[in-house]
């Protein structure tokens, strides 16, 4: 999330919050839903105290962090 976030910033998408710049951005990947999925699921990771994840769910997160970087040519 830092990642992709660092990028965005990089690249000038507006926005001053890392959801703006994805709303921003929204044209820019190839699954819009699974970017903001996995930003959601960072969030909780982050506000929540007893997240508990699957190695599944964990994987797809970061594969769609990975394709998001992809989209804006970060990798």
């Amino acid at each position: 999330d830092k990642l992709l976030d660092k990028a965005l910033r990089e690249l000038g998408i507006k926005g001053q919050t890392m959801g703006e710049r994805l709303k921003s951005a929204d044209k820019m990947w190839s699954n819009s839903k699974h970017v903001w999925t996995a930003h959601k699921l960072r969030n909780r990771i982050a506000h929540e105290t007893d997240v508990r994840l699957s190695n599944e769910i964990t994987s797809r997160a970061l594969s769609a962090f990975k394709q998001a970087l992809k989209d804006l040519g970060a990798i």
